[in-house]
Parts: structure tokens; sequence; C-alpha cells
């Protein structure tokens, strides 16, 4: 019976010293883009104030090489209606921003005020395990879970 208590106590331990890992959300941007520095202020920072320590939060200038590496990792592991996300980097020269991705979960390509809060909506029901809203379908792209 001992022997069986300092086992479970021992699991119980383990499991409560596990830390679970918070996804990231990245944002891809150019310096001189308008509607990534909208991007920016409407959203990636809201998301900040909103989602506090529920998710990281990285910015990635692509006039540098290591934004531009990550940002085409993340795009050939997302798929849009089953087809590889290569589609919107077919030339590796071309870095389309901004660029918001939701790591091991979604990426979505542009910005318009009209959909501001469906991007914070989307963040919050991604994060509960939720469908994602249609509004934004067709801008958003999803990572495989075999990539």
């Amino acid at each position: 019976m001992r022997k069986w208590l300092c086992f479970l106590l021992s699991m119980i331990s383990l499991t409560a010293c596990q830390t679970i890992e918070k996804p990231t959300l990245h944002l891809f941007y150019y310096e001189t883009c308008p509607n990534c520095a909208l991007m920016e202020t409407e959203v990636y920072l809201p998301a900040q104030e909103r989602y506090g320590d529920r998710l990281n939060y990285e910015m990635h200038d692509l006039d540098q090489e290591d934004g531009q590496q990550l940002y085409a990792s993340f795009m050939g592991t997302a798929d849009k209606e089953g087809q590889l996300a290569d589609v919107a980097i077919q030339d590796r020269q071309d870095y389309y921003a901004p660029l918001l991705v939701l790591e091991g979960y979604y990426a979505i390509m542009g910005y318009s005020s009209y959909f501001q809060e469906d991007y914070l909506t989307d963040i919050e029901r991604a994060l509960n395990g939720e469908d994602l809203s249609p509004s934004l379908q067709d801008g958003r792209w999803y990572f495989r879970k075999d990539g």
C-alpha cells in the first residue's frame, strides 16, 4: 500500500511540474506598410491586453532574413482549402504582409478595419477550441497537424 501511495504522489507531483506550452501570436510586418501598422495597433497590441499571459508574443520584420525564414516555414506547413500555402510565397522573395500567425492554429493574411473585432474573437475561439468565424475564412490558412 505504501508503494502504491508513493507512486501516486510522485505521478501527481510530476504532472503538477509539467508546464503547458503557450501558443505564440506572431505578427509579420514591414516598417513602411500602413496596413501592418494598423494590424499592430488594432489587433496585435489589443490581443496582448486582452489575452495577456495566455499567449507568447513575437513581431518579425520581413525586411530581415530571420523574419523571412520564419514566415516561409509557417506558410510551408499551412493549408488553404487543401492546398499547400506555398501559393502565398511562389517567388520566395515575396512576403505578403501583414501576416498574423497564431502558432499551431492558423495564419491570417491582410488587415481590414471592418473585421477588427473578428481578428480578436478568432484568437479567443482558437484558444478555447471553438470554430473560427466564417468572416475571415478567405484570408485564413490552417496549420496541418502533421506539418
